[in-house]
């Protein structure tokens, strides 16, 4: 286990929803072992400054940060990040050694966005593309960029980085091997789209928003015979929809492959995403 990289005396800015709390800590930051696996790491700190109207200057506040979900803490940084824009201001999360940095550093993702919200929607900057296309908040701070047939991201609106799903051309972009569970999928029935990484059909699409830190995408491989009716009804097959699935956490990892799941399957690599997360 790494030791924290905070120290007492040290400041940093606490930064969401648009408010910025410069505090001191006051205490070096503590570790608190959960079990077997669960290290959280907690701390006081006094208020400094701040625009928040929940704390004052000079109050005694207190942090705290589970070291294998760091998404779930506060949003810490060197600078106030409203006024140097994320790309300037170091982020301080999480303050210690995990493989979490390393995940999100990876060359497929994109870093450095800022995303606001007012009475026309949610705008994105940082990158020319993510700029012009249409944002819609998934859950959890999550968002979804762009058209279920392409160009698709998935956006963490609290670290600023991006991930792409699909191309302009319907084409999945940045999965890996290791995202495919290849024997499980020898099963479908309609393996050309898959074989391909082409989304068609009804695009690509979320079986449910975020929820404890994970979604669910669903790619559908096949439509229902009423796909090929005409709007009189006339055409309509017997065909099943065949659909896969793959679940995906905040961190923009891929936690479960592409594969196809029954009802009971789905419930169970919920749980067992929930379980890789923590």
């Amino acid at each position: 286990m790494e030791k924290c990289k905070l120290r007492k005396g040290d400041r940093i800015y606490e930064c969401r929803y648009h408010e910025a709390t410069l505090t001191e800590l006051v205490e070096d930051p503590k570790l608190r072992v959960q079990g077997e696996d669960s290290h959280y790491w907690h701390w006081k700190a006094k208020v400094i400054e701040t625009n928040s109207h929940n704390v004052v200057p000079g109050d005694i506040v207190e942090f705290g940060i589970l070291e294998e979900a760091p998404q779930y803490g506060p949003h810490l940084y060197r600078q106030n990040v409203y006024e140097v824009g994320y790309d300037a201001a170091e982020p301080v999360l999480p303050p210690f050694d995990t493989s979490v940095d390393d995940i999100l550093d990876s060359p497929d993702l994109i870093s450095g966005l800022s995303f606001h919200s007012d009475e026309r929607g949610i705008t994105c900057q940082g990158h020319p593309l993510l700029e012009k296309l249409s944002i819609h908040p998934i859950g959890e701070g999550m968002l979804w960029i762009g058209d279920s047939h392409g160009p698709l991201f998935f956006a963490n609106s609290q670290t600023g980085k991006a991930r792409q799903l699909l191309d302009e051309t319907s084409h999945l972009v940045g999965f890996e091997e290791k995202d495919f569970d290849r024997e499980k999928l020898k099963t479908v029935e309609h393996p050309y789209d898959v074989n391909h990484k082409y989304v068609d059909y009804g695009g690509l699409g979320r079986y449910w928003d975020f929820s404890d830190g994970i979604c669910c995408l669903c790619w559908m491989l096949h439509p229902d015979g009423r796909y090929y009716a005409d709007e009189d009804g006339f055409g309509m097959e017997d065909d099943d929809e065949e659909n896969i699935y793959c679940i995906i956490d905040s961190n923009l990892r891929i936690i479960i492959p592409w594969q196809p799941m029954t009802d009971g399957e789905m419930a169970a690599k919920m749980r067992e995403a929930k379980e890789k997360i923590l």
